[in-house]
């Protein structure tokens, strides 16, 4: 498709809008290239930079601090206060780094075109919220990506101002090596292109996305869309295992009507031709391992958690029992969408 062109404003004013690392990093790179002082606003919500940032990042307050940059904290579900702050700085370049709910046509508008949206997945393939790379892991993608794109009233469909992608180990794919991926890409490559075009490019050429390959997929929570289905073949369960590994909370099934998080699972052999009776039967328990048959194999299970995240002994499973699911409670975890 033609390139669209777009015509940067000036004299720039900026506008942030996120919270977590990704806004925290993207600033710092954003002043570090300043060579004199440009009108910065920043935008966040306290509460979710404490949810999104690790133990022991800065707080946005302490950040902007600083780096002496003028932030207004809002509640997030506050969509007018965005407007009115916006109005008032006079922003006329914008980028959202990072925020819990949708930004207004009316906040767009303002912008006229020149607001982004970084997104830490491929466009047009993964638009939505996704759910922390987990949809990334079931599909077996090997690499990280991250789009910038013009905001538009529609979902992430926005022409791509910056796409940038890296490699992962592909032996080590989950959660936390995908979110690390992530970072290094964003700080060291695309946030250090993304400063030098708001603050020196009089004009952007943007790609549009191609609908006809655009997917969408919704926010995940490991506790009520992580159930295994044991009908599964045994490479599906170990990458959907993966996929709800760390930092959340981890796969799940019930023992004996309990549920229990998975944090890792290891093909321990394959086995052609198990019967579907003996799917869930658990074969084998060990210091380290619980052990059920699967479609194809052998399947261990490691790291086991009850609901509160604590530890629990092997020694709780037994041999001929079960680990499973219920048909109703799989398909209500298909069906849920959390809020």
């Amino acid at each position: 498709m033609k390139k669209v062109k777009l015509d940067l404003s000036t004299p720039r004013r900026f506008c942030f809008i996120g919270a977590g690392d990704a806004l925290k990093a993207f600033l710092q790179i954003f002043v570090d290239a300043t060579s004199e002082p440009a009108p910065i606003l920043v935008i966040s919500d306290q509460d979710v930079d404490a949810r999104w940032s690790d133990d022991n990042d800065p707080s946005i307050g302490e950040l902007c601090d600083a780096l002496r940059l003028e932030l207004i904290l809002i509640d997030s579900k506050q969509e007018s206060s965005i407007l009115d702050a916006i109005q008032s700085h006079r922003s006329n370049i914008g980028s959202v780094f990072g925020w819990p709910h949708l930004i207004s046509e009316k906040t767009l508008a303002h912008f006229q075109g020149c607001i982004f949206n970084f997104h830490p997945t491929d466009l047009p393939r993964f638009r939505g919220p996704g759910g922390g790379f987990s949809w990334q892991i079931l599909q077996r993608e090997t690499d990280v990506c991250v789009s910038i794109h013009q905001m538009v009233p529609t979902f992430d469909a926005g022409s791509i101002l910056l796409q940038e992608k890296a490699p992962i180990d592909p032996t080590r794919i989950n959660p936390e090596t995908y979110r690390s991926g992530l970072k290094k890409l964003y700080r060291e490559i695309v946030f250090p292109k993304l400063a030098e075009i708001f603050l020196h490019a009089d004009s952007v050429e943007l790609d549009p996305q191609e609908s006809a390959s655009a997917q969408y997929f919704p926010k995940l929570d490991s506790t009520k869309n992580g159930l295994i289905d044991f009908s599964w073949d045994i490479d599906a369960i170990e990458v959907f295992v993966r996929a709800f590994g760390s930092p959340f909370q981890g796969a799940n099934a019930l023992y004996n009507e309990t549920p229990y998080f998975i944090e890792r699972s290891e093909i321990h052999r394959r086995i052609s031709n198990v019967h579907p009776f003996c799917f869930g039967l658990i074969v084998d328990v060990a210091d380290r391992h619980v052990s059920v048959l699967c479609n194809g194999g052998q399947l261990n299970f490691l790291g086991l958690r009850d609901s509160e995240r604590v530890d629990v002994s092997t020694r709780e499973f037994r041999v001929g029992n079960r680990m499973y699911n219920t048909p109703d409670a799989l398909l209500q975890a298909k069906l849920f969408r959390p809020i």
